[in-house]
């Protein structure tokens, strides 16, 4: 997978369970629908650090 690929394939995603299923993480989807927003600012934080400077 290219950079460009995973970038195309993450401006697609739209939900937490879109980010989780895409990774390959299991997930219970009551915690999801609790922590939702918890969950997409880690997930953006993530890849904000894999950025370069």
């Amino acid at each position: 997978m290219t950079e460009t690929t995973l970038q195309q394939d993450l401006a697609e995603m739209s939900s937490a369970e879109d980010f989780l299923l895409y990774f390959g993480i299991d997930f219970d989807p009551n915690v999801v629908e609790v922590s939702r927003l918890h969950i997409l600012q880690r997930f953006h934080d993530y890849l904000q650090k894999g950025e370069g400077p």
